[in-house]
């Protein structure tokens, strides 16, 4: 038994099993172009974008919907902070995200929480459920007419959700009377584009879980694929109305095929103007990376192997 523990132990230190730990990667914002080399980084600092709830409008308990969400990259930062990659600036390309989910609404008062619906989601990059991120060269994307967030080429990342920790969402109220804030001209970021839409007050949170599919080691040289990210909308960065970037008027359905699909939002965003009317929102991300220790198939095998090794020479001394 003295032997099979101490094999059993050299194991687990050879093998160590699957666990999930914040790290540093590298990030060649250039895409192994030669004018930048790769750099050690934490986050990804999204600029503020648009999420848009498909037919989110009025949602009781019980009901689903198809979350959109499309951002620019605003600065990469290491584990201190700094921001070490600006794109843009010096010649590195800008970057965009898209991102599409299913979640299911459950309604108390004036709030709203959802959860992951893996059904409608499914599990692995699909039209239902897909994250990417793009590398746009010097192109820039149109926040208001939702274009240009999908790249020409193909997306240097791609991730799909496998949990929503949280995602939730409040209407403001007066704290004195408990009556909800009014509502508000929407579009409130320099002239308003959206013909005097209005919108209820509020805001929420989101933090998901990903895991990578794909990556172009040209930008990720070290980053694998089954590797997760945490996508994070915190610190109430879910808002209406929208004060710091126009709310997209088109969103991407399948993260593909750019503003292929028209926000119908209703006169008043955030209340039931009729059902199938969509619900939009200012959202603003920040994505850092995890990494899980686990096995390669072939050393799976070989600890398969070890295993039964160890059991036939257990067998042999007791008989």
């Amino acid at each position: 038994m003295k032997r099979l523990n101490t094999l059993l132990a050299a194991i687990a230190i050879a093998f160590p099993v699957a666990s999930n730990a914040a790290v540093s990667i590298l990030f060649d914002a250039d895409g192994a172009g030669g004018a930048f080399a790769p750099v050690s980084v934490t986050t990804f600092d999204w600029k503020p974008g648009s999420a848009l709830a498909v037919g989110g409008n009025g949602v009781q308990t019980g009901d689903s919907t198809k979350l959109l969400y499309q951002a620019n990259l605003g600065t990469v930062d290491d584990a201190g902070g700094n921001t070490v990659v600006a794109p843009g600036l010096f010649g590195t390309p800008r970057f965009t995200a898209v991102a599409g989910f299913w979640e299911t609404a459950a309604i108390s008062g004036t709030s709203a929480s959802f959860t992951f619906d893996a059904v409608k989601s499914g599990v692995g990059v699909s039209a239902d459920n897909f994250f990417y991120i793009y590398a746009n060269g010097a192109a820039i994307s149109d926040n208001l007419n939702g274009t240009g967030f999908v790249g020409a080429g193909a997306p240097i990342l791609s991730a799909y959700v496998s949990t929503v920790n949280s995602s939730n969402f409040e209407y403001s109220v007066d704290p004195i009377t408990g009556a909800l804030v009014p509502v508000q001209t929407l579009d409130q970021f320099g002239s308003d584009n959206w013909g005097g839409t209005q919108t209820a007050v509020g805001s929420g949170a989101t933090d998901l879980v990903l895991i990578i599919q794909s990556v172009n080691a040209n930008y990720f040289p070290n980053l694998l694929s089954g590797s997760t990210i945490s996508l994070g909308m915190t610190n109430t960065s879910q808002v209406d109305p929208f004060q710091q970037v126009d709310p997209s008027k088109n969103f991407s359905t399948n993260g593909t095929v750019g503003a292929n699909y028209a926000a119908n939002v209703g006169p008043v965003n955030g209340f039931d103007t009729g059902l199938g009317k969509d619900f939009i929102f200012q959202a603003d991300a920040n994505l850092s990376f995890e990494v899980q220790n686990v096995p390669e198939p072939g050393s799976i095998a070989l600890i398969g192997a070890a295993l039964l090794a160890a059991g036939a020479a257990s067998r042999r001394r007791r008989g």
